[in-house]
Formats: structure tokens, sequence, C-alpha cells
């Protein structure tokens, strides 16, 4: 009798013990789900992201979306878009795929595949998407304070745009992330053509130079189990372009290049080039214009650590590249200089440093250190050169870290995006006494159509 009565108090003691633990694990789930509900609702809601260019917008009310149900849908992915804290929680999502499996040491994103009908290499034509919009792929507005001890304005820091739509895919190898470069045969003739039309024009009392910068996989490719023959094209378009050129210098960005791929001359998160790479650039154009240059010993070297660029976005914020950021080095020069900003009609804006200072919350926007990107137009007066010699930049944003190696070579360096300018190029560039006329872009553009055009109407424009 008295076990059985044991027997029943243990057993309900159990079943206590049970309720009670069920009920915990109720509360706990309710306390749980209720905090995530304030948290998702009611936090301050993210307004621009590091990585991704627009967010989504609240819906606006119409009759026939809520009959749809297009509204509610608008409302849950406004929400979900601008979570407090998005990016932390896109970076943790990324680490915690990466852990599904083991990562291929390839990875493709985008279409990787050749397009049909290339004329270079083993192709025979290719279609480079026109570059002439770049809303698609530009980075995120921002507001950060100059680097500067002259003045503490603070600037509105413009979208960058990518120099080309990524229409060919991305490869990922092993830690580098880069774009597949198909190039266009067709289109290097007429950019130069574009170029030898300005030379003509201008005569021979100014000399211009097409400097035409490869994309990575031109050099990092090699590897590849699918693409290894990818950077062919780098190289066939390269060679088009010098064989076409009538009166216009061509610099040898690729084999300057070429003895330093060990170095980090272009960075593995981001579709540019970097310091290092532009200072190799450089070098090479004034040893070609047969002007004064520096050696890097005489600069002095910034370092701004974690940079994760444009590629992270592009490559569905992947683990590899978010896990292997790069060092964003930048090289500023000893000699002293006046850099002034202009609107692209040319009307004064602003004295200023040609580095600005890009906070930690935009570390992804970090290649805009170098003269605000593609924000303004630029005039770099040169305290430390009197050799008479004026030199005007028509770039893409792979021109933008160029002028700064270039104080002892120019006593002027105009700094002009191709894309932007709404002048007419000969007039500004007689006008201005320029003796030296650079066309500095990556090959992307030198083969897109869009940009070719610009080249022209900044040509021909009234």
């Amino acid at each position: 009798m008295i076990l059985e009565n044991n027997k029943k108090n243990i057993n309900s003691f159990q079943k206590k013990l049970f309720m009670s633990a069920k009920l915990i694990n109720s509360v706990i789930i309710i306390l749980l789900f209720f905090g995530m509900f304030v948290y998702y609702i009611f936090f301050p809601r993210t307004t621009e992201s590091n990585y991704d260019k627009d967010l989504k917008k609240f819906p606006e009310y119409t009759r026939e979306q809520l009959i749809s149900g297009e509204y509610f849908k608008g409302i849950s992915d406004y929400l979900s878009d601008t979570i407090h804290g998005r990016d932390k929680f896109k970076e943790y999502a990324s680490q915690i795929e990466a852990l599904y499996g083991i990562v291929d040491e390839e990875q493709f994103f985008g279409n990787p595949n050749p397009p049909e009908g290339n004329e270079n290499s083993s192709y025979t034509n290719t279609s480079v998407q026109d570059e002439s919009d770049n809303s698609e792929v530009s980075e995120n507005d921002s507001s950060d304070t100059l680097s500067t001890d002259n003045s503490s304005d603070t600037v509105s820091v413009e979208p960058e745009p990518m120099d080309e739509q990524l229409c060919e895919g991305i490869v990922i190898l092993g830690t580098r992330a880069m774009e597949l470069y198909y190039g266009n045969t067709d289109n290097v003739k007429k950019y130069a053509e574009y170029l030898n039309a300005y030379k003509a024009q201008l005569g021979d009392g100014v000399r211009v130079y097409s400097m035409v910068i490869p994309k990575a996989c031109a050099y990092y490719i090699h590897d590849s189990k699918k693409f290894s023959d990818v950077w062919e094209h780098t190289v066939n378009d390269l060679e088009t372009i010098k064989e076409n050129l009538n009166g216009v210098e061509n610099v040898d960005v690729y084999n300057a290049l070429l003895p330093h791929t060990a170095e980090d001359i272009y960075f593995r998160t981001d579709h540019h080039w970097t310091g290092l790479g532009a200072y190799y650039g450089a070098q090479e154009f004034a040893k070609t214009a047969g002007v004064p240059f520096s050696d890097l010993s005489t600069y002095k070297k910034e370092v701004r650590e974690g940079f994760v660029g444009t590629m992270y976005r592009y490559t569905n914020n992947s683990a590899t590249l978010l896990n292997n950021p790069d060092d964003f080095i930048y090289y500023v020069p000893s000699g002293t200089y006046t850099a002034s900003f202009y609107d692209w009609r040319f009307n004064f804006i602003k004295n200023h440093d040609m580095f600005f200072y890009i906070s930690e919350e935009k570390k992804s926007n970090l290649f805009l250190t170098y003269l605000n990107g593609d924000a303004y137009a630029a005039k770099i007066e040169s305290d430390v050169c009197d050799n008479g010699r004026k030199l005007i930049i028509f770039k893409d944003s792979y021109g933008n870290p160029l002028a700064p190696y270039l104080l002892e070579s120019f006593e002027e360096i105009y700094v002009v995006d191709i894309r932007k300018f709404e002048l007419n190029g000969i007039e500004f560039i007689q006008e201005n006494g320029i003796t030296d006329v650079l066309f500095a872009m990556s090959a992307y553009s030198a083969a897109s159509s869009g940009v070719n055009r610009d080249i022209e109407r900044i040509r021909v424009i009234q």
C-alpha cells in the first residue's frame, strides 16, 4: 500500500514537473516571438545599406494593389529589407550558409558562360552591355566628412557607378572575385577611332594617350578549370586598340603590371585595381609621356583594414569574400598642391584635399577615397612641378587613383569623368592650354558602346 502511494506521488510529481517544463518552454517561446516581433516592427528601420544600392520602400496604397495582394506583400518586403541591423544579419546568414558543406575552390555567379559570337580568342563576336547607364550597379549614397585639415565641410558622397554591367558573370577563384571579360573587337576599334579623332583635331601641339586598364581576370584566371583562357580576350583587344591608333600614344599597362602580379595590384573583393596597381600604371604613363615621376618610397602609406567591396554584393554576399577582406591602401604624396572641385559644366564648388574620408559605416565605398569617386570634375595644381605641361585625364572610375602620383609630372592635372562631362572636350583642352590628354579607363569601358558614345559626345557637343 505504501509502495503504491509512493508510486502515485512520484507520477504526480513527474506530471507536475512535465507540465511546469511545458509552461516554461511556452513562456520562453512566447517571449522570444514577442521580442522578435517588437524588434522587427518597432526598432528603427535601416535606411541605407553598406552593401545594397536600394532598399525596399514602403508601398504606396492603391485599391488595385490591395485587391491583388501586392500591397501587403510590399509591406512585408519593406519590413524584411529594412530590419534594424540588416547588414549584420546578412553577414551572419552568409557565414552560416558557408557551413552547409565544403565550399568549392571555384564558384560562379551570374552567367559565366562565353557569349555567343565573340570575335576574340576561340569565339566569334560578343555583346558587352551598354555602360552609359550605370544606375543599375551604383554604390549607395552617403554623407561623410572630408579628410582634410583645412575644412570641416560635410559633402554628399555621390553614388560611385560600377564601370560595367556584370553581364558575363563573376568567378571566385580561391579568395579572389573576378569579372569575366570577353571583349568586343568592333567596339575597341571604335574606341581607337574616336581617340584618333581627338588627335586629328588637336594637332601636333597636344599629345594624346590611350591607357586601357585590364580587369583582374587578365592576370589571375589562369588556374580556373573552365575559364583559364579568358585572359586572351584582354590581350587581343589591347593589341587591336594599339594597331588601330593613329598618332595616339599607347600606354602599355598590361605589360607594366605583369611583373607585379604577386603584389596586391587588384582588390580581391572589389572590381577595381588598387592604389599600388594604379601607381605602376601611372609610372608607365609617365615613362610614355617623358615626364618626371616620384618613387613610391616618397609617399605616405595609409591603410584602412577590413575592406569588403562591390564583389561581395554581386556574389550573393559571399562568405568567402566576407571572411577574407582586403586592406584598402592609398599613398599620399609629399608634394604640396591645391585641389579644386567643379560640377560637370566646370562651375567651381570648393577647394579641398584629393583624398576623402569614408566612414567605417560606409566601408564598402572606400574607393571613393580618391577624389570623392565620380562626383566631381577636379583640377589639381602642383607646387612641385614647373615644366609647363598640363594634363587632362578623361576617365572612368579606374582613373581616379592616378592623379596623386603625377604631381611631379605635370603643373596642372584636370580629372573629368567621360560619362558625365557636359562641355566640349576639344574647346576645354584648347581654352586651358592643356598639353597632354590621357584617356584612362578599364577594358570594359573601352569595349563598351555606351562609353565610346560619351567619348565622341564630348568631342562634338556644342
